[in-house]
């Protein structure tokens, strides 16, 4: 499969994370979906997160 001469140029998309406690002192994992070349694109792309929560191990 051939590639475009701009393959460098086009827009990626990248979760990237980042641990936290939440307001109730959980923890938590943020994703958050982020442009890898933002200046590439023709606009800019709303982010978007998404708030995972680790378990507990209890009793290890």
């Amino acid at each position: 499969m051939a590639r475009t001469k701009a393959w460098r140029e086009t827009p990626r998309l990248q979760w990237v994370s980042q641990a936290y406690q939440d307001h109730a002192h959980q923890p938590a994992i943020l994703m958050t979906l982020k442009e890898t070349n933002s200046e590439a694109l023709p606009a800019h792309l709303p982010q978007i997160a998404i708030q995972v929560y680790r378990p507990h191990r209890i009793g290890l």
